[in-house]
Formats: C-alpha cells, sequence, structure tokens
C-alpha cells in the first residue's frame, strides 16, 4: 500500500529564501530601490522637516521615529505609516509575491525582468480582499478565544498565495488553503515563530528609517521566497511505499 504524507522542511524554507535571493539580486536590486525610493518620497512629502538650506537629518529620523514608520501602530490619526503599511506594502507584497513565484518556477533559468514584476495575471483586488479576511479572521480569533486564532492563523496561511498562483476566489482560496495546512499547523507555526525571531534578530539596533528601507529591500523578498518553498514542498506530497 503506498501512503501519502505532507511534509515541509523549514530549513529548506529558509535555504531556499536566502539562495534565490542572491541568485537574482539584480533583479531584485532595482525593484527594491524603486520601491524604497518611492517610501522615503512618501516621507519626504510627509513628514515635517526643517526648510533648506538648514535641512538637518536627524531632525528628520526623529520625526520618522516619531510617526511610527511601520504600521503595527494604532491611531485615530493617519501617519505616514499607515499610509505605507496599510496600503502600498499589501499592493507591493502583491506584486512580490507574483514575482518571487516566477523566480521560483524557473527552473529553465529564462531570463526575467522588470516586465516580469509589473505584469500582474491575478485579480489583485481579490488578493486585497482576502488579506483584509485573513487579517480580521486571524484577530478575531485570537481576541474572541485565543485557540481558534491559533488555529485560523496557520490554517489560511497560504489563501493570499492561491489567488496569485491558481487564479481561484477568495472563498476557494481558504477552503484551499485548509487543506493545504492540514496535518501541518504545529510546524507552519514554528515556521512562523523562527521567521519573527529572526526578523527581531536582523533588526535589532537599527534606526526606524534604515529598518523600513532594510525591511523593503531584504525581509520581503526573502520572507516571500522562504514561504513559497513551503507552498510548493506542501503541493507536492512524499509517498512512502
Amino acid at each position: 500500500m503506498n501512503l501519502i504524507i505532507k511534509y515541509f522542511s523549514i530549513t529548506k524554507a529558509f535555504s531556499d529564501g536566502i539562495n534565490l535571493y542572491f541568485k537574482n539580486l539584480k533583479l531584485f536590486l532595482p525593484i527594491t530601490t524603486i520601491v524604497g525610493a518611492v517610501t522615503l518620497l512618501i516621507l519626504w512629502a510627509t513628514v515635517p522637516h526643517p526648510q533648506l538650506p538648514y535641512f538637518n537629518f536627524e531632525s528628520i529620523f526623529h520625526k520618522v521615529r516619531t510617526t511610527h514608520t511601520f504600521y503595527y501602530s494604532f491611531s485615530p490619526s493617519l501617519k505616514p505609516g499607515h499610509v505605507i503599511g496599510l496600503i502600498l506594502l499589501p499592493i507591493y507584497k502583491a506584486f512580490m509575491i507574483n514575482f518571487c513565484l516566477k523566480i521560483y518556477d524557473n527552473t529553465n533559468n529564462n531570463n526575467l525582468s522588470f516586465y516580469d514584476f509589473m505584469n500582474l495575471d491575478f485579480d489583485i483586488f481579490s488578493y486585497l480582499i482576502a488579506r483584509l479576511r485573513y487579517l480580521f479572521t486571524s484577530l478575531a480569533g485570537i481576541l474572541l478565544l485565543i485557540i481558534p486564532g491559533l488555529v485560523w492563523i496557520p490554517r489560511y496561511y497560504f489563501s493570499n498565495y492561491f489567488i496569485v498562483d491558481r487564479k481561484v476566489l477568495v472563498g476557494e482560496s481558504f477552503a484551499a488553503s485548509s487543506v493545504l495546512a492540514y496535518g501541518v499547523k504545529r510546524k507552519i507555526w514554528l515556521f512562523i515563530l523562527i521567521k519573527g525571531f529572526l526578523f527581531n534578530l536582523f533588526f535589532i539596533g537599527l534606526a526606524p528609517l534604515t529598518r523600513l528601507l532594510v525591511y523593503l529591500v531584504l525581509y520581503v523578498p526573502f520572507s516571500i521566497l522562504s514561504k513559497i518553498s513551503i507552498y510548493r514542498q506542501l503541493l507536492t506530497p512524499k509517498q512512502i511505499v
């Protein structure tokens, strides 16, 4: 009797993320440089700073610190960090997931370019809706009872990836992610925790503005490539004879 099991290696996931990022560094650098420049432009336009010619870099860094560059802060007022985090970051990740899937599946070593990054062949609105649904579902599970949140976070972890990769509807993506994560939720949680630990370890001591740029340029592509590795491993179950 043939036994089919689902399995993935966290070590392989991180290894794939590092290797594919640096192997395709010439592709990532122009893209992430443009994204970083746009981010700085938004901060420049929205964060108060001294008038030229009396511009003071330390002052702008202080302003960025006090406006919470990342979007994990909640405030009634709209700040530059909220604009970047709530609007631009999800869109950037949608483009990056699409691009990283092409890189991961590029077994024939075809030449990819900036056009492949910009060429979206999925419904980005479905992606954004699924992302919001995942965030609200996870948050509701944690706020109502801790246990549902701990189950729902890994269960629907790959919902966005099914929309980008398989072009399915939002409801179908959540159902497919639930099936994919069945039996490996605890290991997915382990991957999430290790990734979060590496994130905090890597960014210790960095100024907020530097942290944001490194996050966009390095961490987002690496994180997505690692997650794609797990996604592809789970889609290819192992067969034991």
